[in-house]
């Protein structure tokens, strides 16, 4: 996996203005689907789904879908 810089300069991993997706899987040419693997209490915020897409779409230029999900591990229901 590779971070997403905020900023117009490359990422660097661990770098300040980074995030770093956990997994992502590119359908097609023009779609990917991004996953946020959520072990703890807080939920994919909307800004953090801003920051991946806008990251996303300055590393895979050809993408114009991203589809952003939040996956749990454990029991359903379970938080």
């Amino acid at each position: 996996m590779f971070p997403i810089s905020l900023y117009d300069e490359p990422a660097r991993r661990g770098a300040s203005g980074t995030i770093l997706p956990d997994i992502y899987e590119e359908v097609s040419t023009d779609t990917l689907c991004l996953y946020d693997a959520k072990t703890g209490p807080t939920e994919l915020s909307h800004s953090r789904m801003e920051l991946f897409s806008r990251g996303m779409a300055k590393t895979k230029p050809g993408v114009r879908y991203i589809f952003i999900m939040e996956v749990r591990t454990g029991p359903a229901g379970e938080r």
